[in-house]
């Protein structure tokens, strides 16, 4: 299966479905890219567009640094909020498998 929203320049309202990624996530995940200089791929339930509200959020970055890792995880979608004590629903992969739904966010 090909990817359903494409790879590549990824700009909002361009490839990416507002329903799919909201534009204040797909925002958030452009500064984390921008940060770390390289591009943030969403995979899982969220790139196939069938997230629900207690939905994680799965990233792929590959070439991720521990250091950088831990940085993003406060920045990317999905991460705890100070007002309240949720956990973080992240998990960061370093491979992507291209076969499956996916949308890259470059920085």
């Amino acid at each position: 299966m090909a990817p359903i929203l494409g790879a590549g320049p990824t700009k909002f309202g361009k490839w990416v479905d507002p329903k799919v990624i909201s534009a204040g996530d797909f925002l958030r995940i452009e500064n984390a890219a921008t940060k770390i200089k390289q591009p943030i791929t969403v995979v899982g339930s969220r790139a196939r567009g069938e997230a629900k509200s207690f939905s994680d959020w799965d990233y792929v970055i590959e070439g991720l640094t521990h250091k950088e890792q831990k940085s993003l995880k406060n920045s990317l979608p999905g991460s705890k909020s100070l007002l309240d004590i949720t956990p973080r629903n992240i998990d960061i992969f370093e491979k992507l498998d291209p076969t499956k739904p996916y949308i890259t966010i470059n920085p």
